[in-house]
């Protein structure tokens, strides 16, 4: 799952979705039928790398100030029921924390405005999302032209997908290929596309770029200066565009751009 969120290419839907069966797999692993499972390949490998076998901590009293009552402080009996409360908790953290992440307000308005375009260009019912954008966002959408115009755009884009399922990345692309005046027409769904490229779905690829100041500005390189910082950093973190580039017809536009203007030296 951590893989995955770290993909541009990404939408808040999806997210949601692997998110959602990551939860799934996690709560169907809390059962003690799983536990066994897990304790007995844990035996297999030890038995196998001949290392020492778990054993129960020593017992501990509680500390004074959070010590209540006069009872003594619970201990596993077993070494096998003492690994299976901690298995228990951590998946239960796991799944919480996983959880608070992905079920926030504003994701389900972020994963709203994805689903309204996307079921709109699939030429799906879409009532349920355009009455939740329209009512978080108010006055900023008219609902009457921004339904007119989604079941306009689902018309103009199924006759120029040939595709049977249309996908987001489809869509925004679609949108930013238009003309001026086809953007003016479908100017409310702009509005909406333009709302979901200001609320990336992922922010691996800022995140990204924490780390690679760190290896492009080093101790030995540290009088840098800003202009070169952040286009060396633009280069490393978007590598695989780089790749692509032809190195041949870059230099070969360099040397027809310093020719040029050698020439227009020249006549002064």
């Amino acid at each position: 799952m951590s893989r995955t969120l770290q993909k541009q290419s990404l939408s808040a839907a999806e997210a949601q979705d692997i998110a959602a069966l990551t939860v799934k797999t996690l709560k169907n692993m809390r059962t003690d039928e799983a536990f066994g499972l897990f304790f007995e390949y844990l035996e297999k490998l030890r038995n196998s790398t001949e290392t020492e076998g778990p054993s129960l901590p020593r017992k501990r009293k509680a500390p004074r100030d959070l010590d209540v009552g006069h009872g003594d402080a619970y201990h596993s009996p077993t070494i096998q029921e003492h690994y299976r409360r901690q298995y228990f908790e951590a998946i239960d953290m796991v799944v919480a924390r996983i959880q608070v992440r992905f079920d926030q307000p504003g994701y389900v308005i972020y994963r709203n405005l994805e689903s309204l375009l996307l079921k709109a260009a699939n030429q799906e019912n879409y009532s349920t999302e355009l009455q939740e954008v329209v009512s978080f966002y108010g006055n900023d959408f008219n609902e009457s032209e921004l339904s007119t115009q989604l079941q306009l755009f689902g018309t103009h884009f199924a006759q120029e997908s040939q595709n049977d399922k249309i996908t987001l990345q489809e869509v925004l692309k679609f949108l930013q290929s238009l003309s001026v005046g086809q953007r003016a027409f479908f100017r409310q769904v702009c509005f909406v596309a333009r709302l979901i490229f200001v609320m990336p779905a992922t922010n691996a690829a800022s995140e990204r770029s924490f780390s690679t100041m760190r290896r492009i500005k080093s101790y030995l390189r540290s009088s840098m200066g800003q202009a070169r910082l952040n286009h060396l950093m633009v280069l490393s973190i978007y590598k695989e565009m780089l790749d692509r580039i032809d190195l041949r017809a870059t230099a070969n536009n360099f040397v027809e751009g310093s020719e040029h203007r050698l020439s227009m030296f020249g006549r002064f």
